[in-house]
């Protein structure tokens, strides 16, 4: 069963996703914690939506309609 993801994680996934593709930093900046926190973040979903790598993260959070496309 899949997890669910946080409202924090889908902050990040959201912010991921946009048209600018942020990067960790960037992210980190927008929401005002640190970059190893994001890095955190972005670890912790891919475990939850079983994907290993960003791009998987994003595909699938997009597939399932996650994040607005």
């Amino acid at each position: 069963m899949l997890e669910a993801l946080s409202p924090r994680e889908l902050e990040v996934l959201q912010l991921a996703c946009t048209a600018e593709e942020l990067s960790c930093k960037g992210i980190a900046e927008k929401l005002g914690i640190g970059t190893r926190t994001v890095e955190s973040h972005i670890r912790n979903m891919c475990g939850k939506l079983g994907v290993s790598t960003r791009t998987g993260l994003l595909l699938t959070a997009l597939r399932w309609g996650l994040v607005p496309t």
